[in-house]
Order: C-alpha cells, then structure tokens, then sequence
C-alpha cells in the first residue's frame, strides 16, 4: 500500500477540517482544547455533538449488502452510533444473550474514518449471567461461550466515557472504555470534532443451522438519564439522525478508481498493526497481516500457513479461536470470498495452502482433492490478502502477537515454523510441485517467478 500517500492526503483533509472548524468557532461554544506540542497557549476548539442518545443498530457491514471495510464472509458487523461526550452522571448499558456461534466481541471507535481503536472487549472477559445471577466468567481457554442448552445466558456491559486504563488490571468487569472527548494523531492531541463514536459488535462463525446473529435477538442498548429517565434505543427520540447516519454508511460503498499498489515484484505477508495512526476498523483482538496483490502480475497468489488447532475440532486444546484467509479488494476493501478454519483442507505437513486466481488460471490440481484450497480472485485488478487470527492463546508459539509486536524483523525470526508464507506462482511451476506440495512448492514458485505486465509474463 502507498501509505505514504494516504496519510499525506489524509493530513490534507484533517487540516481543511479544523479550518472549517476554527473559522466555525466564534459562533459555537468551545468544548475543547487542542493541545499541539510546542504552543504555549491551547486552542479553544468546538466539540460537533450531534447525538444526545445512542441510536439502535445500524447495520454497517455484510458481505451480501454492506459489503465495505475489507470484512469476512463468516461475520455479521453490527454498529451504533454513540454520543461524543454524554452529560456527567449518565450510563449506557447493553445487554443481550450469548449467541450460539464461535465468537463475538465488541470494539470502540473514536467516529473519525478510518476508524481508529478505542477499546475492545471479547466475550471470554464477559461475566455469563444465568436467570439473571452473575456466574463465574469462563476461562480463557478454550474460552467457549457457554453451551445455554435449555437454559438462556446472557451478558450486560457498560460504556463508561472515561480513557481504558493502562493497567488491564484496573479495569472493571464488565466495561466499555469509550474513552473522553480526545483523539490522538500524529502525536497531537485534539478534540473529536469529525463525528460520532461507534459502538460495533462482531458474531463470528455462527453454528450450524443458525442465523447470522447466532440464533439471538440483537442486543439491547439503554440510556439512563442522570435524573433516572431510562431511553431504550429502539424507542430513540432521534430516530431521524440515526436515519441519516445510517443512510451515510452508504457513502463507504463508492468503487474508487482502479490504482495499482502491489508494484511489479513478489509478494510478501506484512504484520498490520492496529497502533497505525490510521487504521480502518479493526477487531482489538485481531492479528492480522496482510498481502498486497495484482492478478496482472502472476497466475496466481499462494499463500502457506501451518493451522492452529480450532475449538470445533479440540473443544479442550484450542491454540486459536478463529483463523480465516480472505481476499479483499484493494480499491473498494470488499471481500471476495474467505475459508474459515474448520473449512481449511490440511496437508500432511499441517500446513494449509490456498491458491487464488481467477477461474481462468485456475491450476487443475488447485482443489481439496488434492489437497488444496482456493480462492477466487475478485473483479478487481488489485487486492489484499487477509490473515486474521483471533484471540490466541497467550502461550501458543504460533501466537502472531509475536510478529505484530516487531514487524520490521522477518516473519520466520518471530514465529519460527508458524510463520506464514505468501508468493506469486505461475501455472506451469504449480502443476509440477503440486504433488510435492509443502515448503518445497512455496520455494519453487519464488524462484522462478518472473513479473508479469499485463497479464504477460515478461520472461517468455
């Protein structure tokens, strides 16, 4: 990714803004000050409040109707907008059951596109609450969200408007950080002036013969007053601004000229940080890396990676609560398609290789019958490649925490046999190694790849 030009062109808009902002100043009520290092005198900067209550959710992301933010196909993406700063003595709660799927977690973000992390809660650190009695919160792992059976578990949490604090310790069961009314870029502290906060909740990977919300209603979002006054936010009395705000979402689905960012060389995995100034939506309980991309630059993408143990096979040794691969595209961030774990076809080696192409340079061997999976390359010309692990065990050596943590030393320094491999692959050196698989095939089609032009191959 050119991340050099984005953040230049981001900068630009941000400055615009707080012109805008500054100029706006004299007719509305300073909320803030805009600490710059290097000015002795802050800034009197106003804060947009545009909601007093929390709107009900605003479906932002799906692959079949929201398909933007570089999602996965096996996730279901809920958001609410929130208020910037509530007045002192206010609480948010929400409250639901624990659906029937692998996975779901809840993230914060401060409301300024790309979506920068406040705070992230998983649902191993909720307490399950049975009949409405608070039960002991389960284990990390294997970490399985409680079996309800005949009986209905639920959860509660609380948004508190308060920054998280830096001791996980400190935290309180239970909670939410939305953070204040501050954001950081740059190294500057500033107001958050550009929008409302958001509020998202993921379901990963519902069970079988469930719904996409794992077979549970949405969870229940309430505004209690500081005079005691509850709002339930299915009954908002700001329903025509939450209406606009999701009409907005629309905005995120614009098809962005077709630019070429994965150069003319192989292609490699890189840790994606979620400390990155901008960052679009992260899950805080993600490692992710990811592969830059171009079908006019190879027959196809291959990516290695040995597979963790998931709780659907090894309920009582899980390494892993969720690995997927995807293939998004880089233009619009819309997924394609992905494999999830318990769909990966494994090879003798227990590593997992998936080619992706188009179906037109599909190798023949390129199926599970072979041992193999695949992926299709999407309408798109370029694309990035998507490894997501979710909630490792924390002494799980193929932990990606490892590489996120250092990303500028090689993937095979931090992770050693886990460490996943991506190259380009021509078709010709695939269906000769493909009965050979493993190690060996990545190396092959390293060396002898050749850039392609246009979908030609140079070195013919």
């Amino acid at each position: 990714m050119k991340q050099g030009v984005q953040v230049t062109a981001a900068a630009k808009i941000f400055s615009a803004g707080l012109v805008a902002v500054m100029a706006a100043a004299a007719s509305m009520p300073a909320r803030a000050q805009l600490g710059i290092p290097g000015l002795e005198l802050p800034v009197q900067v106003p804060v947009r409040q545009t909601l007093t209550y929390p709107c009900n959710w605003v479906e932002a992301i799906h692959h079949e109707r929201r398909n933007t933010g570089y999602p996965d196909v096996n996730a279901n993406y809920q958001v609410s907008a929130m208020p910037i700063l509530p007045p002192p003595g206010t609480v948010i709660r929400v409250s639901g059951q624990y659906p029937k799927a692998r996975y779901f977690t809840f993230s914060v973000y401060d409301g300024f596109r790309p979506g920068n992390l406040l705070d992230t809660i998983d649902d191993w650190e909720l307490t399950p609450r049975l009949n409405g009695v608070p039960l002991a919160p389960p284990l990390r792992f294997p970490a399985q969200i409680p079996d309800s059976g005949n009986e209905t578990y639920t959860w509660q949490i609380t948004l508190k408007y308060l920054p998280p604090p830096a001791n996980d310790a400190d935290r309180e069961r239970d909670t939410v950080y939305m953070s204040d009314d501050q954001v950081r870029y740059f190294g500057f502290t500033i107001p958050n002036v550009f929008g409302n906060k958001q509020f998202g909740l993921r379901t990963y990977l519902p069970d079988p013969g469930q719904n996409e919300f794992g077979g549970v209603p949405l969870p229940v979002i309430t505004y209690t007053m500081p005079d005691g006054t509850v709002i339930d936010s299915r009954n908002n009395p700001e329903q025509d601004e939450c209406d606009t705000l999701s009409r907005g979402q629309d905005v995120l689905l614009t098809v962005f000229p077709q630019v070429r960012q994965s150069g003319t060389g192989n292609t490699d995995w890189e840790p994606d940080t979620t400390n990155e100034t901008f960052h679009f939506y992260p899950n805080g309980a993600t490692n992710y890396f990811r592969g830059p991309a171009s079908k006019f630059n190879a027959d196809m993408v291959i990516a290695r990676f040995r597979a963790p143990l998931h709780p659907d096979a090894f309920p009582d040794t899980a390494q892993v609560r969720y690995t997927s691969l995807c293939q998004n595209q880089y233009n619009n961030t819309a997924v394609v398609d992905c494999i999830a774990d318990r769909e990966f076809v494994i090879q003798p080696d227990g590593s997992a290789i998936t080619v992706i192409s188009t179906n037109a340079r599909r190798p023949v061997r390129a199926q599970a019958a072979f041992g193999y999976n695949w992926l299709p390359w999407g309408p798109a010309s370029e694309a990035l490649i998507y490894l997501r692990q979710i909630t490792p065990n924390p002494l799980f050596v193929g932990n990606y925490d490892q590489a996120i943590a250092q990303p500028n030393r090689p993937l095979v320094e931090t992770l050693g046999i886990w460490a996943p491999e991506l190259t380009y692959c021509d078709r010709q050196t695939f269906e000769a190694m493909a009965n050979v698989g493993g190690a060996a095939l990545i190396q092959a089609c390293r060396a002898n790849y050749r850039p392609y032009r246009n979908g030609i191959n140079l070195s013919n």
